[in-house]
Formats: structure tokens, C-alpha cells, sequence
């Protein structure tokens, strides 16, 4: 588990972020681009300025492989 990104997080297992700005939690998971978060396993994250999570919870109902693009404020 590395964050070499200026003001990234890493936590898990394996995981890496390496964009500035960026979060990951997980395992083996990265995020490579600047502000991308990853939540989830086995998932990388290399657009910037996304969410990246393996499954969603909407209404008891599981969205699988969910991207959102966001705009920092």
C-alpha cells in the first residue's frame, strides 16, 4: 500500500495512489489520475476527477462497476 501522489490516501491491501489528490481503499486496487477515487477491489482508476467503485447499494438494488465524473468546487 503506497500514496506517492501529493495529498493522496492509500488504504487496503496492495493498493496505490499515485495521483495527486487521489484515494484509494481496497485491494489491489490504484488510483492513478489526479482526484480519482477507487473504493473497491481489483479496480484502477485512470480518469481524473472520477469515483470508481465495484458495486453501488440504490434501493436495495446493486449497481455493479459504477463510474461517476465529478467537478472539484
Amino acid at each position: 500500500t503506497t500514496a506517492s501522489g501529493d495529498y493522496s490516501h492509500a488504504g487496503g491491501s496492495g493498493t496505490v495512489a499515485s495521483g495527486s489528490y487521489s484515494f484509494v481503499r481496497g485491494l489491489n486496487s490504484r488510483a492513478t489520475a489526479n482526484g480519482a477515487i477507487v473504493l473497491g477491489n481489483n479496480i484502477t482508476g485512470s480518469t481524473a476527477d472520477t469515483v470508481y467503485a465495484s458495486s453501488v447499494i440504490n434501493n436495495k438494488n446493486i449497481i455493479s462497476s459504477i463510474w461517476l465524473t465529478y467537478t472539484l468546487c
